[in-house]
């Protein structure tokens, strides 16, 4: 899923009703990822992280991918 925030701003996550672990990435106005939580458990509070959008998908998924903090994403409306 991604959250598209419109404006850079600082954005918390919570994983509430999540029934499996999820990869969240935040990124920028850049589409560039400036943090990374990797196997993010149900039911918890994540953290805050910097962007204008977050990403979250199946846990393990970005590493998988090879997915870093500094790579650059792209993605249309």
């Amino acid at each position: 899923m991604l959250l598209d925030f419109e404006k850079e701003s600082r954005v918390g996550i919570w994983t509430l009703g999540m029934l499996f672990t999820i990869d969240i990435a935040w990124i920028d106005s850049q589409g560039r990822i400036t943090k990374i939580k990797s196997r993010a458990r149900p039911w918890r509070y994540v953290g805050w992280g910097k962007g204008k959008a977050v990403l979250e998908v199946n846990g393990g998924t970005l590493e998988r991918t090879g997915t870093r903090v500094g790579d650059i994403l792209k993605w249309t409306a």
